[in-house]
């Protein structure tokens, strides 16, 4: 694949002194697979204006080399300037973070001196397990897709196909049974169409953006565009197809094998074999070959696509030059490696043969480089990172990871200056690497497993002035040039062994699918929002599907909508406004309707379009709709109020909910205690779990009442809104190693509280389903000898209840000692101090002390809080703990700052007394809001975590660089997560408390705060 970069930025330093102490601009545009076969590079039936423009206006760069011919890893040499084999990045689902969690990217480190940085399109691989790097960016990427069909013939009629799940990280475990889409595809229609233009469209409308916040504020900008053609499918709109005449297209001049070459240097099939009509994966290996129609078919089809990037990539630079940036900005245009059209017999990239790795570089930097100037300086994709600092006036950067480019700024002044003799690549090919050293006239590649012995290696030699198209491995005849490549690839350290994919697995992990099947199906959607405060809602609540086929139900000016797409076609249906408060959206598709419904109001119709006739591509979306949009909207069209629950029923089975781990698991991660334990399954929320006198760990929290059919029919209801799956009776269980559970059945219920007896008539004119027990504590009281239970409700009476066990077990009758003057106090919580004193916490954060036998306040409430930028501890679920002789204070909140956006976190503030003053407020885990910090009987820290989303759970893979402010969204499966904690003391007396899984361990992209 290739990239293309479009730095846009004031040279400082390098042209006049008038401009020194400006910071420039940077736009980043990139390329996938793009090979030198530009006009500007010498090919006669190229038909490329754009870039051959803009290299007309800078630098071309004759030898400019990838570090290793495959996307993901080649995108990483160019954002860490490390090779590969300084990494161990060398996997489609390698992990950048796992690997390097603190590295600091090219666009980071222009963010930390000042740079607004912003990315669309294809940046950082995303798809086969990889989730792109949001801590690159200042704001959230503008996603895109890389594999798009705009015919449905192409996908069989529109059915999911393998390289889009590959490349949309659906269904990885079982690609191979999805079926092949098409390798090209020409219809008539607008650039826009495929997802090139769009991101074409979107970055002149950052640069707009960007151009307003430099006058306003001074604010300069780094924007990486990135294109996804001519990566395969070949799909680009007809006109761009019409540009060639087929016949007069070059063809492969050599398509055999290169003589004497080892056979771990060929590839045969791979991507390719991904699309039809080319020979599937069984026919390469029984040495099937691409015949020369379909050959000439697939290279008008690259060269078609290069045309259509081509038009892209120049829209984008009219809009720049239109915006007068051009005088002061840096232009790049790079590819992330060659590709292979038949040459050798080989197609796409994945070798470290010339086609693979030889890239178009062009730079364009006004008051350095000569318009129109050419060099045939060596460089290296690790070269731009060290480059583009210096163009910038920026410190040479350092790292932390290893940097392993050279500036070129002396050869962007003088194209006849020299900064290094040659090229290092390097390709994989299991655990054997195949390093190269490529100078200007010889390629030696060496084949072997790291640590292995020299002498147990695979050469190739290729003379580029007599045998330019590879022919001929020549290692047995030039035994000098391989002496002295070799000791140039000495000079190299050994090649890292391959870092941990996702999950430290050798391969990604699927996550369970979000999306209902819908083929052929009715469909009944109910969704419940808040519209925003003093706003009116706009945008889309929930979609599945995109341009072929789907729905959505959204908002558009304060009304709810129904978009059905079928067959590319929208069939709309509108109610009248949501209003204010809670909105209940009820949607329907049937065979010869369609209806929409608010707040129980009468249904609209209109005549159905028809049931959707293919299962859609594009996966349930909840908050916006991220990829191609399913209605009649510019995607991601996000919504601005609050989601409450939203439930898809197409009469399919419900999503799978994850089993427990396996006992030996368990056991292993209980002793080693780093690591997240997932030990008991069914529907819970806030679980509490406290140790009580008797030895038994007693798990609480808000549960459906026993036997809730909807716990296996919606098992990833949110538990809020009318649609609500919470009961009103709070289970409990009981165990001495949380490992095996004994259900106590539910000892309370709400007619055992305080309101029943007070506020009968409450319960009787409302319905049970609309009775909730929320946030149910246990607590031992052993002055008492009985169990304390607080929790609160919002329905049928907005109150709290505080009661106690009739003796030590957790039974009634329970008696209230504080009668109706519990009140309506949010979220209650129990605490008991040193000196015997029980004090009740409720709300975000009011503490009381209570009489000895409860039955009221021994002295007047307190606000207490944290200090600084968080002056409240989240919304809900606060409690005290009293750790290293410090008071300390968890609460919960969202990490977006709004109400159900993003992940669901634990806090904290600590002091030296209950009431203060709290210190700032600190982060103690990531998917722990509402979790229980307790003790184990070693003493060790843990914390309860819950499946608290809008989407089911989160595969883990890729989660901690995972932006997640669209919606509510979680790791936790279903049911009750345990995670360890650290709890330590600095060294200058502060406490320390984080969670200790990496996954859990630090805040996302989307965390408001910020923590120092």
């Amino acid at each position: 694949m290739k990239f293309a970069f479009v730095l846009v930025g004031l040279l400082a330093a390098m042209g006049s002194l008038s401009r020194a102490a400006e910071k420039p601009n940077v736009l980043l545009i990139l390329v996938d697979d793009l090979k030198p076969l530009l006009h500007c590079y010498g090919d006669p039936v190229a038909k490329t204006p754009n870039l051959d423009a803009l290299a007309a206006g800078g630098m071309r760069f004759n030898k400019a080399y990838a570090n290793q011919a495959v996307c993901a890893p080649s995108r990483f040499t160019l954002m860490l300037g490390s090779h590969s084999t300084s990494t161990g990045l060398y996997g489609l689902d390698s992990q950048m973070r796992k690997v390097l969690p603190d590295a600091v990217t090219l666009p980071q480190y222009f963010a930390k001196f000042g740079w607004r940085t912003e990315s669309l399109g294809k940046v950082f691989h995303i798809g086969h397990g990889n989730h792109g790097d949001p801590e690159s960016f200042s704001v959230p990427h503008f996603k895109d897709k890389v594999i798009e069909y705009a015919d449905p013939a192409s996908t069989d009629g529109g059915k999911l196909t393998r390289e889009e799940a590959y490349f949309t990280n659906q269904h990885l475990d079982e690609i191979r049974s999805l079926p092949r889409g098409a390798a090209f595809e020409s219809p008539d229609v607008s650039d826009e169409t495929y997802a090139d233009g769009r991101v074409a469209a979107e970055t002149v409308k950052r640069l707009r953006a960007a151009k307003q916040r430099r006058a306003s504020d001074g604010t300069p900008f780094f924007v990486a565009a990135g294109f996804a053609r001519p990566h395969l499918p070949f799909s680009a709109p007809k006109k761009y197809w019409d540009l060639y005449d087929p016949s007069k297209l070059p063809m492969p001049t050599h398509t055999a094998f290169p003589e004497y070459a080892p056979k771990i240097a060929d590839k045969r099939g791979g991507e390719i074999a991904n699309y039809v009509p080319v020979p599937d994966h069984e026919a390469w290996r029984e040495g099937a070959e691409v015949d020369g129609d379909l050959t000439r078919k697939l290279i008008h089809g690259y060269y078609a696509s290069m045309s259509f990037v081509d038009a892209q990539i120049g829209k984008v630079l009219a809009g720049l030059n239109e915006l007068g940036l051009e005088d002061n900005t840096i232009v790049v245009l790079w590819g992330d490696h060659g590709f292979h059209l038949g040459d050798l017999g080989i197609w796409t990239k994945h070798t470290n043969f010339e086609q693979a790795t030889r890239i178009p570089l062009l730079i364009r930097a006004p008051g350095v480089t000569t318009a129109g100037s050419v060099t045939d300086q060596l460089a290296e994709t690790v070269d731009l990172y060290p480059t583009l600092a210096e163009l910038a006036g920026l410190p040479k950067p350092t790292g932390p990871q290893p940097i392993d480019g050279v500036s070129l700024v002396p050869v962007l002044k003088n194209p006849q200056a020299r900064v290094r003799d040659h090229a290092f690549h390097a390709y994989p090919r299991g655990r054997v690497i195949g390093r190269a050293i490529r100078d200007e006239r010889y390629r030696l590649v060496e084949w072997k497993l790291p640590g292995a012995k020299p002498s147990e290696a695979e050469i190739e030699l290729y003379d580029y002035a007599d045998d330019p198209v590879e022919t001929r491995n020549i290692a047995g005849e030039q035994p000098a040039q391989v002496e002295r490549l070799r000791a140039i690839l000495n000079r190299y350290p050994e090649a890292m062994n391959e870092g941990p994919a996702a999950g430290g697995d050798t391969a990604p992990q699927a996550g369970a699918s979000a999306s209902p099947q819908i083929q052929g199906v009715p469909i009944r959607i109910v969704v419940e929002v808040n519209p925003p405060r003093g706003g009116v809602a706009q945008g889309v609540i929930l979609a599945q599907g995109g341009s072929q086929h789907g729905y959505a139900v959204h908002c558009m000016a304060g009304k709810a909508v129904f978009d059905v797409r079928v067959n590319g076609r929208v069939t709309r249906l509108e109610s009248r406004p949501i209003g204010k408060g809670m909105a209940r959206i009820e949607a329907f598709l049937g065979p010869k309707k369609m209806t929409l419904a608010v707040k129980d109001g009468k249904p609209v119709q209109v005549a159905s379009p028809g049931l959707i006739p293919a299962q859609p591509k594009d996966e349930l979306s909840v908050g916006r709709d991220l990829l191609s949009a399913a209605g009649d909207y510019a995607a991601p069209n996000p919504f601005n109020g609050t989601i409450l629950s939203t439930r898809v029923d197409a009469g399919g089975k419900p999503p799978p909910v994850a089993p427990v781990m396996p006992r030996a698991e368990i056991e292993a991660g209980w002793k080693s205690h780093d690591r997240a334990l997932f030990v008991k399954e069914g529907w819970i929320r806030d679980p509490y779990i406290v140790r009580g006198a008797d030895g038994f760990f007693y798990l609480t929290g808000t549960t459906p009442n026993p036997g809730e059919p909807r716990e296996q029919t919606d098992p990833y209801n949110t538990g809020l809104g009318d649609e609500s799956i919470v009961g009103w009776k709070a289970q409990v269980w009981r165990s001495r190693d949380l490992v095996d559970w004994q259900s106590l059945n539910a000892p309370f219920t709400l007619k055992d509280g305080i309101w029943f007896e007070t506020q009968p008539e409450a319960f009787e004119k409302t319905p049970e389903k609309l009775w909730f027990l929320w946030a149910p504590e246990l607590h031992w009281v052993d002055a008492m000898k009985r169990w304390a239970l607080v929790h609160t409700s919002p329905s049928p009476v907005q109150g709290a209840n505080l009661a106690l066990s009739a003796g030590p077990e957790v039974k009634g009758p329970w008696s209230n000692p504080m009668g109706a003057a519990i009140g309506r106090r949010h979220d209650p919580s129990l605490f008991k101090d040193d000196d015997g004193t029980w004090w009740l916490i409720w709300g975000a954060t009011t503490i009381a002390p209570l009489k000895s036998d409860f039955s009221g306040f021994a002295g007047e409430p307190v606000e207490i809080g944290p200090t600084g930028e968080a002056a409240k501890m989240g919304h809900e679920g606060c409690l005290i703990r009293k750790i290293e002789g410090k008071y300390v204070l968890f609460g919960t909140g969202w990490s977006t700052g709004e109400m159900r956006r993003g992940s669901y976190n634990l806090y904290y503030a600590t002091a030296d007394q209950i009431t203060g003053p709290y210190s700032e407020r600190q982060f103690a885990g990531r998917f722990l809001g509402h979790g229980t910090p307790f003790q184990d009987d070693q003493g060790r820290w843990w914390c309860t975590g819950f499946y608290n989303g809008n989407v089911p759970p989160l595969p883990r893979e890729g989660i901690e660089s995972s932006d997640l402010r669209a919606t509510a969204q979680t790791i936790n499966p279903r049911g009750t997560t345990l995670v360890p904690m650290e709890v330590s003391l600095t060294p200058d007396g502060k406490l320390h408390i984080r969670a200790k899984d990496p996954a859990y361990a630090v805040p996302g992209p989307d965390e408001a705060q910020n923590f120092h």
